[in-house]
């Protein structure tokens, strides 16, 4: 086969590799009777970021419960001088009473006169955590017992908010001027010209924040208010965008004109409020280009602080702390349900068991995620809710036709059409909480319980108190060119550390860690390797030596009457054109 010609065909794709050898007539040649041709299969190659996102999501579920472990070595002697098994029955809370490791009927409190029956009560008891936490915040007189203190703590530690506002004072939600600001800024970078602006900031937050309309009235309230009508094509972009910041869904084709999108993908568009957000997001980003990305982002902003608004804003009055917004929510929720199911008791009794005692796609049961009846007890997560609203739409609707008097019915679909009936505690929404509203109950928390429990006051690390290094840790974020505080041979770690000994806590991190080697470790990370000189780092784009090599790249193929020029004027161009002030 050496002495004559022949062909190698290679067909490379993403998860295989075929392969044929021919003569020079294209024949398949075979060789110890076999012919010479085939295919390896392997698995496709995988983009990093699932496995990014995980790595992310280990360590901060780590560093969690990092931050809890500290806060049981501040409640566990206390606790376990009235309670020593309090934390064993909240380890085994999660678990089946066969697979606990005491078996025992209650997950929190077994006292004698003082159990989960009467923590849960709905009259005395903490029918949610926020009832806990608002009895703790409002009450300065009454001595609570110290556990009911520690899963208050315990539940803002678990859920302590967003760090996207640096800046934000403690107990406050962002300024909606400067959103608006950064917004009209990345447009213009886009666009290359300024939005419609509100002449009065106030008068535009008392129209996003008015729940007694639903966001369609909003929207075009807040475009007369800005002056873009909704029928110009020149204002298309603009009504788009407020469609997205006011809840409703946006056309990407109608927003971002500059981006180019497939044939699929032309009518792609999108609500911030969805509940499968999450998988919009990822094919947003790969839809748009980085400029729109960060515009679409500054839109979810001004987004995120109308829903932040309508949780902690009420009839044009803010609430002081969260906890207190969320306990209006639940009363709001029950007195809602309390008109529903008269109405169904009352109008379709038929229907009454299949929307409250059975766990049906389009039932309440799904709505919250529970049932407990004698048609079975489940309990699981809760379902998307736009089939259960359109059901009551449809009942309500039924019923009006035979009692067209029935105000409890219009007042139903009043609120649904306001995205306002029978609120949850639990949704989406919670992911737009800043820290500082949580840290602001903290505080607060602190502060009342330290009259009565003594041990919050004593000083330790730092001369620093229990309470002042609770909050301290609460609000602490390691800094990102830190990473990973555990440094071994095969870790993917950069940090120079001073002390290996003990934990690093935010008042001991700079006697733990040295800062600057660690940051100048990070940068050197990002930094690649040169492809044009072996062992040499590449330059910053930036560079005037790299902008230098790109302009005479540009200038090198440059050609007058399809002759090429010479050096020397290609130097006198790059001289006199661009090397001037």
């Amino acid at each position: 086969m050496s002495d004559k010609k022949y062909y190698i065909g290679l067909d490379i794709g993403t998860s295989s590799v075929g392969w044929a050898v021919t003569d020079e007539h294209y024949n398949v040649i075979r060789r110890k009777g076999k012919d010479m041709w085939g295919a390896r299969l392997f698995d496709e190659a995988k983009p990093a970021a699932d496995r990014r996102t995980r790595r992310i999501d280990r360590r901060r579920l780590q560093r969690e419960k990092q931050r809890i472990a500290y806060l049981n070595h501040v409640f566990e002697p206390e606790i376990n001088k009235i309670d020593p098994g309090f934390f064993q029955r909240l380890e085994d809370s999660k678990y089946y009473k066969e697979d606990k490791t005491i078996i025992q009927p209650y997950g929190i409190f077994a006292d004698p006169e003082y159990t989960d029956v009467d923590y849960y009560d709905l009259e005395d008891g903490f029918p949610t955590i926020f009832h806990l936490r608002k009895a703790l915040i409002e009450c300065k007189e009454k001595k609570y017992d110290v556990r009911l203190v520690y899963l208050a703590i315990l539940n803002i530690f678990k859920h302590r908010g967003h760090f996207l506002y640096p800046n934000l004072k403690e107990g406050s939600i962002a300024d909606l001027g400067e959103l608006l600001e950064n917004l009209n800024t990345l447009f213009y970078e886009e666009f290359e010209e300024n939005m419609p602006m509100v002449a009065d900031i106030n008068k535009l937050q008392d129209i996003l924040t008015d729940q007694s309309v639903d966001n369609s009235i909003r929207l075009n309230r807040v475009l007369d208010e800005t002056g873009s009508p909704k029928k110009e094509k020149e204002y298309k972009q603009i009504v788009g965008m407020w469609n997205l910041m006011c809840g409703l869904k946006g056309k990407f084709a109608d927003i971002f004109i500059l981006d180019e999108f497939p044939e699929d993908k032309a009518k792609f568009s999108m609500n911030f409020g969805d509940t499968d957000y999450e998988d919009l997001i990822l094919e947003a980003e790969e839809l748009l280009c980085q400029e729109s990305f960060d515009l679409l982002m500054a839109m979810k902003e001004v987004y995120d602080w109308c829903a932040l608004a309508t949780i902690m804003i009420e009839n044009g009055k803010p609430y002081e702390y969260l906890s207190l917004a969320r306990c209006a929510k639940y009363e709001q929720h029950k007195k809602d349900l309390k008109i529903l199911k008269k109405l169904y008791r009352k109008y379709l009794p038929e229907k009454y068991d299949d929307m409250f005692r059975k766990m049906n796609n389009d039932s309440y049961s799904a709505y919250i995620g529970s049932v407990n009846s004698k048609y079975g007890k489940v309990r699981r997560g809760a379902k998307k809710y736009d089939d259960f609203f359109k059901n009551i739409e449809k009942d309500m609707n039924a019923i009006k036709k035979q009692a067209p008097e029935e105000l409890d019915c219009q007042y139903v679909l009043d609120r649904i059409k306001k995205n306002e009936f029978l609120p949850k505690q639990s949704t989406t929404d919670n992911g737009i909480i800043p820290n500082q509203l949580h840290k602001a109950e903290l505080r607060k928390i602190l502060e009342n319980a330290e009259e009565y429990l003594p041990f919050l006051k004593e000083e330790g690390d730092k001369g620093l108190t229990a309470s002042e290094r609770l909050l301290q840790i609460f609000s602490f974020q390691l800094p990102y060119y830190v990473g990973p505080l555990k440094k071994s041979e095969n870790s993917n770690a950069w940090v120079e550390r001073k002390d290996y000994s003990g934990p690093v806590y935010p008042w001991n991190l700079e006697e733990k860690v040295d800062i600057e080697k660690t940051n100048e470790n990070f940068i050197n990370r990002l930094i690649g390797e040169c492809s044009y000189i072996q062992g040499a780092k590449v330059l910053p784009k930036s560079s005037l030596l790299y902008e230098r090599f790109m302009v005479l790249n540009e200038l090198n193929p440059l050609k007058i009457n399809d002759q090429e020029i010479p050096v020397e004027l290609k130097q006198a161009i790059f001289k006199d054109l661009f090397m001037r002030d």
